[in-house]
């Protein structure tokens, strides 16, 4: 059981090191309060995702949250690879605001069934 919990933490913890670091990489600018806030942005879905990991305790549950950590990061990166080298025109920066929004979505809508799954008695099935 400790070891899905361990891979779901390793997935969540390479996805919330590489957004800021595809954040930082498009700034063109230093680090200002603003763009500070922006990658705190960027990673606040996968702080949540930790939380899910960290609660969860049974088996269904632990493999439903590693699916929808790896789906948001498989989706942003898409989306900022996408952004930042294939359709690089002017707009391209919106995707940091938007693309953790729809994340949040993902996740939050995702926390519905994990609810389900995982009530009742704490304890692997």
């Amino acid at each position: 059981m400790e070891q899905n919990k361990k891979i779901n933490f390793i997935v969540i913890a390479i996805a919330a090191i590489a957004s800021p670091l595809a954040g930082i990489q498009a700034m063109s600018e230093p680090l200002t309060m603003e763009a500070a806030g922006i990658l705190f942005w960027l990673v606040s879905p996968y702080f949540y995702l930790a939380l899910m990991a960290k609660i969860v305790s049974k088996k269904a549950s632990n493999i439903a949250v590693l699916i929808i950590s790896l789906l948001s990061f498989a989706f942003g990166v898409w989306a900022f690879i996408d952004a930042q080298f294939i359709q690089n025109d002017a707009q391209g920066g919106l995707v940091f605001v938007v693309v953790p929004f729809y994340q949040w979505a993902l996740v939050l809508l995702a926390s519905l069934p994990l609810y389900f799954i995982n009530r009742g008695k704490r304890a692997e099935t």
